[in-house]
């Protein structure tokens, strides 16, 4: 964004998860467009050049026809910005090992993404897995990556995941989620189980607030770690007990046959896959302030 002329931003808010359209993420000359269904959204935390108020599909479609042959395409463009973006993920996904003893969250969702066809639907709940699953996995339509970016989301991940398989019953539903935001909405799984509705929930394990727990340690050190350290839970037994399918994964090779098991059984399910609770990427440390 620093090198583009013009930004459109579409149903998307001016929140800390794109820094709120401001330096050092957004060029300060560049040129905003926004288009939002709700009103008040437009301009907030910065001005805009020109608000849209209005249904993100029907605007675009106006301004299609409206921009038809009268725009020069500029192929150079879109390479640059894919090449940024592999760059992107590079950084994030770190030096992947695939003989450690856990499983990077950057692999989890590389063979997650492996593993699903493209027309799944992908709800992601929590805070590190969320920052991987957002930079690493692809929307490739509709619904197929789902993610609330505004703060009090924690715990949408089993609930989204529920209606998506209520409204598309043919297409595979999957949530990725932490083991900490799990926690709010695990007995949503009672909820699935009871109404026969067979999502596959695959969760993140660090055994702990992995955000929260690497900002003490880098603040205060290792020794005063405080309230964000979790145990592993063995949550795949909690689902058996309850009268879904649970399978524990600890190698990341071992995903995809996990998951086709799950989706093979017909019942709620939960992939409990334990992870690096330090894995080298950035993390929560974005160049902007968060709150």
């Amino acid at each position: 964004l620093m090198q583009a002329d013009v930004a459109l931003i579409v149903g998307t808010r001016l929140n800390w998860t794109i820094g709120y359209g401001r330096p050092p993420l957004f060029n300060p000359e560049l040129k905003v467009i926004q288009i939002d269904i709700a009103h008040e959204e437009i301009g907030k935390n910065r001005s805009v050049d020109v608000g849209i108020t209005g249904d993100a599909r029907i605007v675009l479609g106006q301004l299609r026809e409206a921009l038809e042959g009268k725009c020069q395409v500029a192929n150079e463009w879109v390479p640059t910005v894919k090449s940024m973006m592999t760059l992107v993920r590079t950084q994030y996904a770190g030096q992947i090992r695939e003989d450690a003893p856990l499983v990077h969250p950057a692999r989890l969702c590389q063979e997650l993404r492996k593993a699903l066809p493209r027309d799944a639907l992908l709800t992601v709940d929590g805070g590190d897995i969320a920052v991987f699953a957002n930079l690493i996995l692809d929307a490739f339509g509709t619904g197929s990556l789902m993610w609330v970016g505004g703060f009090g989301h924690l715990g949408v991940g089993i609930p989204y995941g529920i209606a998506a398989k209520a409204a598309y019953p043919e297409q595979k539903v999957v949530v990725l989620t932490g083991d900490g935001s799990l926690g709010f909405s695990f007995m949503e799984f009672d909820t699935a189980i009871r109404h026969g509705i067979p999502i596959v929930v695959v969760v993140s394990n660090d055994a702990g607030w992995g955000q929260i727990r690497r900002g003490q340690i880098k603040k205060y050190g290792r020794d005063r770690i405080v309230g964000s350290n979790l145990d592993l839970r063995a949550y795949h037994e909690m689902v058996k007990a309850m009268g879904g399918y649970g399978e524990l994964v600890e190698r990341a090779e071992d995903l995809e046959q996990a998951l086709d098991r799950a989706f093979a059984s017909g019942l709620p399910s939960c992939i409990n896959v334990t992870t690096d609770p330090e894995p080298d990427f950035p993390g929560a440390d974005f160049p902007w302030p968060i709150t």
